[in-house]
């Protein structure tokens, strides 16, 4: 990794303001831009303010805030904090110049969007760095859970007959038995994801209540 919070006086949202990112929405200790590498409109490149990374969960580029700007100018990572530093006005100051940058609320679309005026936060270290304060993680849950959870959650997936007849063809060349261990599911459409999901997840709560391996919370149990 190229760069820290603590080492630079100036942070990822600085380089990003530079480079005129189109910044689309925030995240947890992040936000979300278009990507200048695949050019994909939909604010897929997560900036995250904390550690001053950045990567595009599109194209799979990633890397520090010093690579952002070296590799959209061509230049080494020395030359980008010092090209980085006199766009700012840095010298020896302890704080970034936290610049006003452009907010677009939108799907990512070609349309200019709503823009609104926002503060951009420095790297976290300055007397006015409350305005993007970082976020708690809730601490990651063990191997077992992720499993039993994900688990859940491909279970409630079923193939299409499209899907199966495409894996049974010649191309592929799968029996129905090598597609049932193998799992083989289809994904719902995206609109559809959300309805499925707390569909699918209701009929699930009420299964097991009906089996006796959960029991519903009493209304002041909280």
């Amino acid at each position: 990794m190229d760069s820290y919070p603590q080492d630079f006086p100036y942070g990822i949202l600085d380089v990003a303001e530079l480079l005129h990112l189109q910044r689309r929405r925030p995240g947890p200790n992040s936000v979300y831009t278009d990507c200048p590498f695949c050019k994909d409109r939909r604010g897929k490149m997560n900036l995250n303010y904390v550690k001053n990374v950045w990567r595009c969960n599109y194209c799979g580029e990633q890397g520090g805030m010093l690579s952002l700007y070296a590799r959209l100018n061509h230049i080494t990572n020395s030359e980008a904090n010092r090209e980085i530093r006199e766009a700012l006005r840095i010298e020896n100051t302890a704080y970034s110049s936290r610049p006003v940058i452009k907010v677009t609320e939108g799907s990512g679309d070609t349309g200019p969007g709503l823009s609104e005026p926002v503060a951009a936060p420095g790297n976290g270290l300055g007397h006015n760095s409350g305005s993007l304060a970082e976020v708690p993680q809730s601490p990651r849950a063990d191997i077992q859970e992720i499993h039993q959870t994900l688990s859940l959650l491909f279970g409630m997936l079923t193939l299409r007959t499209p899907h199966r007849l495409h894996l049974r063809s010649d191309k592929r060349g799968l029996t129905d038995e090598q597609i049932e261990v193998l799992g083989f599911k289809s994904t719902p459409l995206p609109f559809l994801c959300r309805s499925l999901t707390d569909r699918k997840l209701n009929l699930t709560v009420k299964q097991l209540q009906k089996d006796n391996l959960i029991f519903p919370v009493p209304p002041n149990a909280l």
